[in-house]
């Protein structure tokens, strides 16, 4: 069961990971804009380290390109990301990304032309149920000042989450030719050039990247820094318990960041209310657990 404790600790990495962003966006930064920036340098610097490491490898054009585009959205869609994480609770925004595995399941079927067993529908079913259910009936913020999730709100959460899902889309189909730290520094590589892209064609994003350096004191960096570095060492864990265990029990694991972002929501609210200020109501935390729940097993089912 060793795929277990890895899928476990990837969690718990993805988990800290979304509540740091958040204390950043929220208590840190005036500006979130320029940050996705800081992340593409980040990424180029790791992805060098991860190529020399492993020896220099070089995949086909077709998957380099494939992976640089990969890696290019999850910048891109980093700027929504931060967007939504101002003024939504992180562990309502967990409950709304769980729709990726129902975008990577349309993609499969309209580019792979793969056939859906009854199974797959019904798991495809339920967690579309239980993210409606969470985006339509949920409030973000203390139990005291609620705020409900507007049309925008939820339209980013989707926006992002398909972006991850053809992330997700284009590594598996590069994965199926090449063992997965071979492709790790061009996917790093390809966030770069996603950070280069929207300083080019932004001026708002440049102008932003610009005046964050009148902000950015070390304790800044060696947070925002860290930070990258625990998503990377999830996004690792992660990776390797897909090499050692059956993917539809990782899934459902995985899954579970819904269960451990309400509970780590609840005691961050509870302990540094001045820092976060989650839906800790009791309607609200068992409006999470519930659907958690139906969430885990919807993503066992289509896996």
């Amino acid at each position: 069961m060793g795929w277990l404790f890895y899928a476990f600790i990837a969690v718990q990495f993805f988990t800290i990971s979304s509540f740091t962003d958040k204390h950043i966006v929220s208590n840190v930064v005036k500006d979130y804009t320029g940050l996705p920036v800081y992340s593409s340098i980040i990424a180029l610097v790791l992805g060098t380290v991860f190529w020399l490491a492993a020896g220099f490898p070089i995949l086909s054009i077709l998957d380099m390109l494939l992976l640089i585009f990969a890696g290019a959205l999850n910048i891109w869609t980093a700027f929504s990301y931060y967007e939504i994480l101002t003024d939504t609770d992180v562990s309502l925004i967990m409950f709304l990304f769980q729709s990726q595995p129902v975008f990577i399941l349309i993609l499969s079927i309209i580019f792979l032309h793969q056939f859906l067993p009854p199974v797959q529908l019904l798991g495809f079913a339920i967690i579309i149920i239980s993210v409606m259910f969470i985006a339509l009936s949920s409030s973000s913020g203390s139990s005291t000042v609620k705020k409900k999730l507007n049309k925008k709100q939820v339209l980013l959460a989707l926006l992002i989450t398909f972006g991850w899902a053809v992330n997700s889309v284009l590594i598996n189909y590069v994965l199926t030719k090449n063992v997965y730290v071979k492709t790790i520094s061009f996917e790093s590589w390809g966030m770069a050039v996603g950070g280069i892209t929207v300083i080019l064609f932004s001026k708002k994003v440049r102008k932003a990247f610009v005046k964050s350096f009148d902000e950015f004191n070390p304790k800044l960096i060696v947070t925002f820094v860290a930070n990258d570095g625990i998503f990377t060492i999830g996004k690792l864990f992660g990776m390797y318990a897909n090499s050692l265990g059956p993917v539809a029990l990782i899934s459902a694991v995985g899954s579970t960041q819904t269960l451990f972002g309400t509970i780590y929501g609840f005691l961050l609210t509870k302990f540094l209310p001045s820092k976060f200020r989650e839906d800790i109501s009791h309607k609200g935390l068992l409006k999470k657990f519930f659907a958690a729940i139906l969430i885990g097993v919807g993503i066992y089912l289509i896996s």
